[in-house]
């Protein structure tokens, strides 16, 4: 299994940043509850309007209370989803991208001279 190895490999370069995946995992789950609270909030909300002059505004200044803090905790916790996520990959890319170089490094003279620089570029990259 080819596949199995290869991403043995890139879990490698993913180990030292543990910490950051488990908090997009954490982060992502608690912007799922929000978001899906959010529509809940606002079924119970339209409940507290019976009808025709019929409005219980202390429950729906409650339910309103709750719909914005559930929006804001959403947006909260989808800005600290992103900012884990997105330092991951690029210090995960960045340290891929200096291994690379390391072994651009030892190529020899000889072989940077006989392959094109892309040819070189797509064995790295696969």
């Amino acid at each position: 299994m080819k596949n199995k190895s290869t991403l043995k490999r890139l879990m490698a370069f993913c180990r030292p940043y543990r910490i950051y995946l488990v908090g997009a995992l954490l982060f992502s789950t608690i912007n799922i509850i929000f978001t899906l609270l959010t529509p809940i909030l606002i079924g119970k909300a339209i409940d507290q309007m019976i009808g025709y002059h019929q409005v219980f505004f202390q429950g729906l200044s409650q339910k309103i209370f709750y719909i914005a803090f559930s929006v804001l905790m959403t947006a909260l916790f989808n800005y600290f989803l992103v900012r884990a996520s997105n330092k991951m990959t690029y210090e995960i890319t960045r340290d891929l991208r200096a291994e690379l170089f390391k072994q651009y490094q030892i190529l020899p003279l000889s072989y940077i001279d006989s392959h094109t620089h892309g040819d070189m570029m797509s064995r790295m990259i696969a």
